[in-house]
């Protein structure tokens, strides 16, 4: 189960098993779109409930190439695992899950974005393994909801 790690800029967070890490520069909503996605339970068509995201880890992950899947495995660092920036409240206790694969890397802009992309073409390398990235404006209410919608179109095919 050995293989490379690094540490990984971004917080991560998982739904039904996949995890998603949002990256973008410092104070740009990062923590925020990862508190929603943890507080609304979210139930897209066609599942037979809804579903919240669970917590990794808030501002880097530690990110370790599993030798026998050739996944990207994500853990929270020990000194800030179970905790979460919020903006005005400080520093939180969240629940978190110990890890989790990399599905997705969503890359946070506060400028316009392409209205359609291609997922099968758009891949950033994490660790030497492809990555399906998309670009997403955090503080749109329908966030969660796209990055929810990413996941359940990936399963299986990453």
């Amino acid at each position: 189960m050995g293989g490379e790690r690094e540490t990984l800029a971004g917080t991560a967070i998982v739904r039904r098993g996949q995890a998603v890490l949002l990256r973008g520069r410092s104070g740009c909503g990062k923590s925020d779109l990862a508190l929603r996605c943890l507080a609304q339970p979210l139930r897209l068509p066609g599942e037979d409930a809804a579903y919240c995201f669970d917590l990794i880890s808030d501002d880097q992950c530690a990110g370790r190439r599993d030798t026998e899947t050739g996944r990207v495995l994500l853990t929270a660092p020990p000194a800030i695992a179970g905790l979460l920036e919020v903006r005005g409240l400080g520093v939180v206790q969240i629940d978190a899950l110990a890890r989790a694969p990399l599905a997705l890397v969503a890359d946070l802009q506060s400028a316009d974005i392409p209205r359609m992309a291609d997922l099968d073409a758009q891949r950033t390398n994490v660790l030497g393994v492809p990555v399906p990235l998309i670009q997403l404006m955090p503080f749109e209410v329908s966030a969660p909801a796209k990055l929810a919608i990413v996941l359940r179109d990936l399963a299986g095919t990453y």
